[in-house]
């Protein structure tokens, strides 16, 4: 049965791998090596499915060493510094060996790096941002920054280049119909005056104008939505950012520091008679 959970294990079929482990602890002596080994292997599944708050639930009040690993384990996961300072402490009282004692020594000082990680803070988001975009790049949100500065820049071209061309004066209705609508197609404009037409004259008191301020209102109310919008969310999700942060560093060193190098208990013999 140990061995077939332990190749499902591998396979990462967990529910499979559970299945077996709990055979053996249905089936051997409490205390056993079988019942221990399989015991132990399914607070590693805990772990590897990432159900912390189930790994320190089944190992509170152990005095088991390999019980306290992986709570320290699943605590240093969850971020619980102090928590699993402690139980790596009790973990080495326990095991009472320079082995061991010399493994966990590098636990302290990764929690301690983790404890003064330098973390982001609200008022540099906040300055960085009055540059559209700066917010998320000092939060290395780069998707999202490129997304403000693309979408700024946009907006900001529309307002520039766009504009309402209209006509200056009026024309009395009493004027010739040809001369307010020609029924040419080949009206020219130069200087903000119309051109005669071919075949119709045009009044040389209609000139064109040029209009931007109310055009102008709606790309602003979306720019400026976009910018204090951008800083909000900078600001907000320096919280996020922070978590992320931290457990960029405690994947390192979860992956440096496998709980596989503490896995050397007893296991049982597959033994042919």
């Amino acid at each position: 049965y140990f061995k077939i959970g332990k190749c499902y294990e591998m396979m990462e079929n967990w529910d499979l791998a559970e299945n077996y482990y709990g055979r053996i602890i249905e089936k051997a002596p409490k205390g056993s090596v079988a019942s221990n080994a399989a015991s132990y292997q399914l607070h590693y599944i805990l772990l590897e499915t990432k159900k912390y708050n189930k790994v320190i639930e089944k190992t509170s009040e152990t005095s088991d060493p390999y019980n306290l690993i992986f709570r320290a384990y699943a605590h240093f996961e969850m971020l619980d510094w102090e928590d699993s300072k402690l139980s790596f402490r009790a973990a080495e009282a326990s095991f009472d060996h320079d082995y061991y004692s010399k493994q966990i020594e590098s636990w302290y000082s990764a929690i301690k790096t983790a404890k003064n990680a330098p973390l982001k803070s609200k008022t540099p988001a906040l300055i960085s941002s009055l540059f559209p975009g700066g917010g998320f790049f000092y939060l290395r949100q780069k998707e999202n920054a490129f997304g403000a500065m693309g979408a700024s820049f946009l907006i900001s071209a529309a307002m520039v280049s766009s504009s309402v061309i209209s006509q200056k004066n009026t024309l009395s209705l009493k004027d010739n119909k040809q001369m307010i609508i020609p029924m040419s197609g080949d009206i020219l404009s130069k200087n903000d005056s119309f051109h005669s037409s071919s075949g119709y004259l045009l009044p040389g008191n209609l000139k064109l104008s040029s209009k931007k301020g109310s055009v102008l209102v709606p790309p602003a109310v979306l720019f400026l939505g976009l910018y204090f919008g951008s800083m909000w969310k900078a600001v907000y999700d320096i919280d996020e950012a922070n978590q992320k942060l931290v457990r960029r560093f405690t994947g390192r060193v979860t992956k440096k520091l496998s709980i596989n190098t503490f896995m050397d208990y007893e296991i049982p013999e597959f033994i042919i008679k």
